[in-house]
């Protein structure tokens, strides 16, 4: 008897411990926009520092779907990318090349949870 409650509580926390891994697993993948980078694109974010890129690529997917366009590269083009912290926030200046000839989108993402707090891209 007190073998197989031993066995319950242990499949218990195994079970705890489990659903506890695929829970961390879940936020850690959908907290950073990383897997916007997993896109196939050849658009040039190297100018783009590091912690920035993210959310350069998130901007950039966010212009497109805008745009109607399904091509980050298609939506880039004619266009370099400026990114500025701002009141707890990462705001993405999709700039036009050369300046002048249009106004450029800006998109600003809450820094702790990469969602999209602000846009200002009625531009055409």
């Amino acid at each position: 008897m007190r073998q197989t409650m031993k066995n319950g509580w242990r499949t218990i926390l195994i079970g705890i411990a489990a659903i506890a891994a695929l829970i961390v697993g879940f936020m850690a993948f959908y907290q950073r926009p990383a897997e916007v980078g997993r896109q196939k694109h050849t658009f040039d974010f190297d100018s783009v520092d590091q912690e920035f890129r993210p959310y350069a690529l998130l901007a950039a997917k966010e212009f497109a779907k805008k745009q109607g366009m399904t091509s980050i590269d298609q939506a880039m083009t004619g266009r370099e990318v400026s990114v500025e912290r701002s009141e707890g926030g990462i705001c993405v200046r999709l700039v036009v090349v050369p300046p002048g000839m249009g106004e450029s989108p800006i998109y600003c993402y809450d820094e702790a949870t990469s969602q999209l707090m602000r846009k200002f891209d009625d531009v055409e």
